[in-house]
């Protein structure tokens, strides 16, 4: 270690150092302890406050050490939301892909937020297309109904309605909101299912009721009817197309309309068959006598 010692500019010593005598060399010795002592002491206020301020930033080092991991932590979690949002994405279009259900999404105006491939059995529509108007492409089908607004939608609960196309096929058009995961509707889903096998089969059979000579009807398990075959019409006289409620109780004798409710309203509840005798008026105003049969109809579960 070298040191070299000066003097400094502008320093002069506090009175007059210099010793003329024994007794001055005393009092200037003590003077310069003083200084000494004052000097230590300043030195040791001045350590004293930096190993204070040592301190602070050691804290604040520590602080934002922590505060760092905190956000390493918190990136870690954004990442692992951002991967499930990514897999429940990737699930959510294999699950439209697998089950090959033309599918769009709708914003409150009608504009495409998102669709699956299957939509172009219907629309001409692209990738590039999302954020335009479905009303603003043609359609393939014969006739397609327009998209009621949403506020219609959520009075109702659904919408739904019968699309022929120009290959024959029929689909079911369901539009209902869409949901977010706080309850809140924004925009419509509107899904289209092929049921072109199923108006088929209804079909079939109402060729196969129609060649039966014997009345023929179907109703639901509240007795309201949605099926009359041909013999009905002719029986009746009641046009195919009436739009009066399909109901026979104002056909049925007034004398055995409660005895033929009660029994029809047991079978239901019971899901038995049911058999009944009444007289069943004729489209001349005559009331012939009828020998009636009806079997529950099931579902899978075995429902009525």
């Amino acid at each position: 270690m070298m040191v070299v010692l000066g003097t400094t500019p502008g320093f002069e010593p506090k009175g007059n150092h210099e010793p003329t005598n024994g007794i001055g060399q005393n009092a200037y010795v003590q003077e310069l302890e003083e200084e000494l002592k004052e000097t230590r002491l300043n030195l040791q206020m001045a350590v004293e406050g930096l190993e204070t301020t040592n301190e602070e930033l050691h804290s604040v080092n520590e602080e934002l050490q922590s505060a760092n991991e905190e956000l390493e932590t918190s990136k870690e979690d954004v990442q692992a939301a951002n991967d499930a949002l990514i897999r429940s994405n990737s699930d959510l279009e294999n699950l439209l892909a697998g089950t090959e259900i033309a599918t769009v999404f709708l914003d409150d105006y009608h504009r495409i937020k998102s669709f699956t491939p299957e939509m172009s059995r219907f629309y001409r529509i692209l990738p590039t297309d999302i954020g335009r108007e479905i009303g603003d492409f043609t359609t393939k089908a014969l006739y397609m109904p327009p998209y009621p607004p949403r506020r219609e939608i959520e009075q109702l609960g659904s919408v739904e309605a019968e699309i022929s196309m120009e290959n024959g096929q029929t689909y079911l058009r369901r539009i209902i909101p869409y949901k977010t995961h706080q309850g809140r509707h924004e925009g419509l889903v509107v899904t289209f299912v092929d049921i072109s096998e199923l108006r088929q089969s209804e079909g079939r059979f109402h060729n196969l009721a129609n060649m039966v000579t014997a009345i023929t009807w179907m109703a639901t398990d509240v007795g309201k009817i949605f099926f009359f075959n041909k013999r009905w019409y002719e029986y009746t006289g009641q046009a195919v197309d009436d739009e009066a409620p399909r109901e026979i109780s104002s056909f049925i004798h007034p004398e055995d309309l409660d005895t033929i409710m009660d029994a029809w309203q047991s079978a239901m509840e019971k899901g038995e068959s049911f058999r009944a005798e009444f007289r069943l008026r004729r489209h001349d105003g005559v009331y012939r006598w009828h020998q009636s049969q009806g079997e529950p109809s099931r579902d899978r579960d075995g429902k009525t």
